[in-house]
């Protein structure tokens, strides 16, 4: 699967080869009910679906994925047209790092930090949460760390830099699952049911202490 971002010489965004949204309101005619919200990539995707699935909460659960990186503009747009629905949140969760290869790291944290601010702005929960980025492991070969992994570590960085600044939560997933290659796929990024599962558990942990 293509990691790499490329530029096209029409649009002013850096794209990836395959770029895709993927939104969820959950019982959205429902508007009195709890929500914790869900923002990140397509490794949040597997943990909201998988929280979805959990008994014992009492809320719902809505999910805003994307490729998008963090510089790209369309990305406030998606934001700006989900906050529409003016559902209220007690939390919301949000991550980004394995997307918008082409950013250094300097540039990744302050795209990052913008784009964070605006999610609390636009959201106002009650509890903000910035979610470290899991680790990136070698394609067919999950038991080393991909070379891109440094860059990862690099950006969970500046995710905590932003959360400190933001006054969030840290929800560290990196630590939670950096020695447990046995939870990955073959690819080295997605992970398998129990993974996403594990990553579920500690969001709705967290979501009952909002």
């Amino acid at each position: 699967m293509p990691m790499d971002t490329y530029e096209f010489s029409k649009i002013s965004n850096k794209l990836e080869t395959y770029e895709w949204d993927d939104i969820w309101w959950d019982n959205a005619p429902d508007t009195s009910a709890r929500r914790i919200l869900i923002i990140g990539d397509s490794i949040s995707r597997g943990y909201r679906r998988a929280a979805s699935k959990l008994p014992d909460r009492d809320f719902f659960i809505d999910g805003i994925a994307t490729s998008k990186a963090v510089d790209n503009a369309t990305f406030f747009t998606l934001i700006e047209y989900f906050a529409k629905n003016e559902l209220s949140y007690d939390a919301v969760f949000f991550n980004n790092g394995l997307h918008g290869w082409h950013l250094d790291e300097e540039s990744f944290g302050k795209y990052f930090l913008e784009l964070a601010k605006y999610v609390k702005e636009k959201f106002s929960p009650k509890k903000f949460y910035i979610v470290t980025t899991t680790p990136a492991r070698k394609f067919q070969n999950t038991e080393i760390f991909d070379e891109r992994n440094e860059r990862v570590k690099i950006r969970n960085l500046s995710l905590k830099e932003a959360a400190r600044s933001l006054g969030a939560d840290v929800l560290d997933f990196y630590s939670l699952i950096e020695g447990r290659e046995d939870l990955y796929t073959q690819d080295g990024i997605h992970l398998i049911d129990e993974g996403y599962t594990l990553l579920a558990k500690e969001v709705i942990k967290a979501a009952k202490n909002a």
